[in-house]
């Protein structure tokens, strides 16, 4: 390599995230450091947010009866039990198969027959999930995994799935709230604020 190729660096020889960031200032790398960091702390939060709902939630359910859990009200899980243990195993893929590649077994609607049953497996999903998220670093948070869905591949961050599940999560518990209100309960307010 001559002198004015070595002043003029290419940019085929940047390979990667590492070799671009050995460019960025220190100013630009705390900066980015501090919103990862940000970040991670954010989606701890909603994890701890979701879980503390969750639980009120299904405190109430407790008090409502089989027939209105199950009862179908034409939405796309069909009943509250529907949401619940679509809920439960859309964690179990997201935490456990996609994110620690381990297969775990979905919860199936039979083994839900009770809301003490379905609090027990909640128990186990909360568990993996909480484990997964004191693991969690902010290199790791970066990494990129990818899932093939009807032949497509599609490929992510491990904090844009985190932010996913979490945001999901919310969006079943408002519809949750909603049927309840529906069928003539008194849900809690389970807002942030």
């Amino acid at each position: 390599m001559n002198e004015v190729e070595k002043k003029q660096p290419h940019r085929d020889m940047f390979h990667n995230r590492r070799e671009i960031e050995c460019l960025l200032t220190a100013s630009q790398i705390r900066s980015r450091q501090h919103l990862i960091e940000t970040m991670l702390s954010c989606i701890r939060q909603l994890f701890e947010y979701n879980i503390a709902q969750r639980r009120r939630i299904l405190k109430l359910l407790e008090q409502v009866d089989r027939e209105d859990l199950t009862r179908g009200l034409g939405v796309g899980w069909g009943s509250i039990h529907g949401i619940l243990v679509h809920l439960m195993n859309t964690e179990i893929y997201w935490i456990d198969t996609v994110l620690r590649g381990v297969e775990t077994e979905r919860v199936l609607s039979e083994e839900c027959e009770d809301m003490d049953a379905i609090s027990k497996h909640w128990s186990r999903v909360e568990e993996n999930t909480r484990n997964l998220l004191s693991d969690v670093n902010e290199a790791y948070l970066q990494n990129v995994q990818s899932v093939r869905w009807d032949g497509t591949i599609i490929s992510f961050t491990v904090a844009k799935a985190l932010l996913h599940v979490a945001t999901h999560e919310i969006h079943h518990r408002g519809l949750v709230i909603g049927l309840l209100r529906q069928m003539g309960y008194d849900p809690p307010d389970v807002n942030m604020l």
